[in-house]
């Protein structure tokens, strides 16, 4: 048996992807794995892919959690209105933080939630869409803080994915804020209202 690209060269093994035969120029030893040039070059390509996707993915995380504590800090920068006691403030905090640790987790579960490899241009897309929520997310935080303390948000607060201004409406008699155009996000609703200043996100 003659290897494929150089029929003078006897094969010394196939190639356990797509079963060419490879003489010991062509042929390459990867992971207990013997591969002609084309598929070692692929396997290169989708190592690269997913360790790159592993490490958007971690980094993203560490990123969301300095994200999380600079809203929280941010939160406790305004005043309180006069009717909001302490204890009114420390349950806005606390519900600012543990939203926080479900949409890191959130964030966790979609990225982790695919098991299969992402092309460069998928990989980038996600990149984009976890940046435009946080960056959206970001927003609604600064909109509870300011419905917490009894104010209304201005229409200078929305998110730069749409550019569009928030929906404000009155639900029951309760003040509700919510992004104009979620589908853009892939998501079904984010909003929040007065009553829980916390921001909430639907799939």
């Amino acid at each position: 048996m003659k290897c494929e690209f150089h029929p003078g060269a006897p094969a010394v093994a196939m190639c356990d992807s797509c079963q060419t035969p490879v003489c010991g120029i062509c042929a390459s030893y990867v992971d207990d794995r013997v591969l002609c040039e084309r598929c070692e070059g692929l396997a290169s390509i989708e190592s690269y892919v997913e360790a790159k996707s592993k490490e958007s993915n971690e980094s993203r995380v560490d990123d969301l959690l300095i994200r999380a504590e600079q809203a929280v800090e941010n939160t406790q920068s305004y005043e309180p209105a006069a009717s909001a006691g302490p204890d009114r403030k420390e349950k806005v905090l606390m519900g600012i933080v543990i939203a926080s640790c479900v949409f890191i987790a959130y964030q966790i579960t979609n990225s982790l939630g695919s098991t299969s490899t992402l092309s460069q241009a998928e990989v980038m897309a996600e990149e984009r869409k976890r940046d435009q929520i946080e960056s959206c997310m970001l927003v609604f935080w600064e909109i509870a803080s300011v419905l917490s303390n009894g104010g209304d948000p201005g229409e200078s607060l929305r998110c730069e994915d749409t550019g569009l201004p928030m929906v404000v409406a009155n639900v029951d008699g309760d003040l509700r804020v919510s992004h104009p155009r979620p589908e853009l996000l892939g998501l079904t609703d984010i909003y929040v209202t007065r009553s829980n200043p916390v921001p909430i996100l639907v799939e």
